[in-house]
């Protein structure tokens, strides 16, 4: 019996050192499975995989060589995260694991009074040395139409007031696009910068546009000639519908600007030109004139609703490879390019109207074709280039820039002016990410197929259950 006693307890003692060796083994490599990287220790499972990253991102983030701060800027701190905050700082916190120079923190927007001035609730700011951006929580998370791209929800009632359930749309997350053109933008050693001339009766440049050109990383101010110039990191100069011209010192300097390889981007009203005789010598030394009165669509193809809102056509992009985007340019008169064009320069037809349109003047009380004139294709847009570099792209309709126009053409005329002014300056590379679906699509189950599986759940299983087991009970029983 004492040999039995000792037998057990030996046993015993060994059983007891394997588990607590065990356990201390667990101990430890649960304490080391902490200290590596989300992205090696936590396996992404969402249905959506918006925690996964691309091949360029992680590319992108290797070669990141200097130092950039992700900061998540939530009114109350980490404890306010919620829903799509909660799901965007676990995306950055994963992202910057990918890159010793890229750091991730929550900003408490209590704590910082002076961020809470300037910033939205919920906002990300990409930051190094060199400058900052800021990026609100819809540019990440929105609706997205087939068709008409992305749309806020104001945008998507109406048109499901409009056509019902003909239109779909899809609740997406663009973490990687936004971070990765955000990184690009605070990186870069220079970007190209466009200057809004001011002092004219220019109409200002839209808040929207103004962010469609900073999401391709390129940086906008305005403008009031002085005895200075035209400063020496203008890019593009934008002149935005005038309607007083220019001084002949404010000339001189934009002559001088151009000999000197600077660019244009002009858009006038028909009213315009013929108000604006300095400015009219400055771009008719590119070939180009204004004709006056307004550009008439008689092909229903080429305009909206109205045939002086045109929706012109292509011309010879193919050296831009620029003209692609639908766009509307309301009420516009048109431009004529010189038969002799100056030496050295080359002016593309952009945009045209059909070979139907024709001018009314500005004045008009019918918009019927006068009979002194015969119908004919017109250019709308069209960008002048000088050996020198110089440049003058201009578009002879001011909604152009215009915000309502450009939601007619779902964003066209702004991706027009952006692709052209890229091609004009070059800046840097942007990334197009791919947005990640996060719709959900639900089943539905019609409502006699609900009554039949609602009866067999709720009643049949139940009960054939209840009586096996009262069957089997009394079986049992009777034995």
């Amino acid at each position: 019996m004492t040999n039995l006693n000792k037998k057990t307890s030996k046993h015993g003692l060994r059983m007891y050192l394997v588990c607590a060796v065990a356990l201390a083994l667990l101990l430890v490599l649960n304490c080391l499975m902490g200290l590596l990287p989300k992205r090696l220790s936590a396996i992404d499972i969402s249905p959506d995989q918006k925690y996964s990253f691309s091949d360029t991102a992680k590319r992108t983030l290797s070669k990141l060589d200097e130092n950039v701060s992700i900061q998540l800027l939530v009114y109350g701190g980490k404890d306010a995260l919620s829903d799509e905050s909660l799901q965007l700082a676990t995306y950055l916190e994963r992202l910057c694991e990918y890159s010793e120079h890229a750091s991730f923190k929550i900003v408490d927007l209590q704590k910082n009074a002076d961020l809470a001035e300037t910033t939205q609730n919920y906002s990300v700011v990409v930051k190094s040395d060199k400058r900052e951006r800021v990026i609100s929580l819809d540019e990440f998370f929105y609706l997205y139409m087939d068709g008409v791209g992305k749309v806020t929800t104001e945008e998507a009632q109406l048109y499901y007031s409009y056509y019902g359930d003909a239109v779909s749309f899809a609740y997406v997350f663009d973490g990687e696009g936004q971070i990765l053109n955000a990184l690009s933008y605070v990186t870069a050693d220079s970007l190209p910068k466009i200057y809004a001339l001011s002092g004219h009766n220019e109409t200002a440049l839209h808040e929207d546009l103004l962010a469609t050109f900073s999401n391709s990383n390129i940086d906008c101010a305005t403008l009031v000639l002085t005895d200075k110039g035209v400063p020496a990191d203008c890019s593009i100069l934008f002149i935005n519908v005038p309607t007083t011209d220019l001084s002949a010192t404010e000339a001189a300097m934009i002559v001088d600007y151009m000999a000197n390889g600077g660019k244009i981007v002009l858009a006038t009203a028909p009213s315009t030109p013929a108000a604006l005789p300095t400015l009219m010598t400055i771009v008719g030394a590119y070939g180009l004139t204004a004709t006056d009165g307004i550009v008439i669509e008689g092909n229903s193809n080429y305009y909206y609703q109205v045939p002086y809102y045109l929706i012109p056509g292509v011309g010879d992009s193919g050296e831009t490879g620029s003209a692609s985007e639908r766009t509307m340019l309301p009420f516009a008169h048109s431009i004529s390019i010189s038969e002799t064009m100056p030496s050295g320069v080359k002016a593309i037809s952009l945009l045209v109207t059909s070979a139907e349109a024709y001018i009314v003047p500005t004045d008009a009380t019918s918009l019927e074709k006068p009979a002194d004139q015969d119908a004919r294709m017109h250019d709308v847009g069209v960008i002048a280039k000088a050996q020198n570099g110089s440049a003058i792209l201009w578009i002879s309709s001011e909604g152009i820039a215009d915000a309502t126009a450009n939601s007619y053409v779902s964003g066209g005329n702004y991706s027009f002016l952006t692709s052209m002014v890229s091609w004009l300056c070059e800046p840097p590379e942007t990334t197009v990410g791919s947005p990640i679906v996060l719709s959900v699509e639900f089943l539905t189950v019609p409502t006699s197929s609900a009554a039949i599986i609602s009866i067999i759940l709720i009643l049949i299983i139940p009960l054939t259950i209840g009586i096996g087991g009262f069957v089997f009970w009394l079986r049992r029983r009777k034995k």
